[in-house]
């Protein structure tokens, strides 16, 4: 601590008479040694301890939460990919359904189409067998009333 340097300048700064240099250097010393040793262990010591124990419980609470937000963060990107699966997956039902309905459809109205073509040809047919019948009876009724025209006529 005191190199031959420094022990060599005491003499010079006493000399100058900016430094006196007697016992009461060791006496304060000793006091600031004991008032620094005392200090440290009644005041920085257990501050010091408080703050570790601080900064522990809140790097911890800290780390915690970033592990908290980390899960949260997978969590969130799990739903979010379940979502969009389910999503695709509704899209592909609908537009299956649809196509189905689509299908059902058609097939109905086909059907219908079919039975409504049947009906017209067989009523066609009835109209015509009538036609035909009454043409029949127009016919010999025209024949019967020629008949009793010429016979009044004649």
């Amino acid at each position: 601590m005191l190199t031959e340097s420094t022990l060599t300048a005491l003499p010079s700064l006493q000399a100058s008479g900016l430094v006196d240099f007697d016992a009461t250097v060791f006496v304060s010393a000793a006091f600031f040694l004991a008032f620094y040793f005392a200090m440290k262990a009644l005041l920085f010591d257990p501050y010091l301890k408080i703050v570790q124990e601080r900064e522990a419980l809140t790097g911890g609470a800290s780390d915690e939460a970033a592990s908290f937000r980390e899960r949260a963060a997978t969590v969130l990107s799990d739903y979010q990919a379940q979502l969009t699966a389910a999503r695709d997956e509704a899209a592909r039902v609908r537009t299956e359904l649809r196509a189905q309905g689509e299908a059902d459809e058609a097939r109905i109205v086909a059907a219908a189409r079919e039975q409504a073509q049947s009906q017209l040809a067989q009523r066609r047919q009835t109209l015509a067998q009538e036609v035909e019948a009454a043409e029949r009876e127009i016919s010999s009724r025209a024949q019967a009333l020629s008949s009793a025209i010429v016979a009044r006529v004649m």
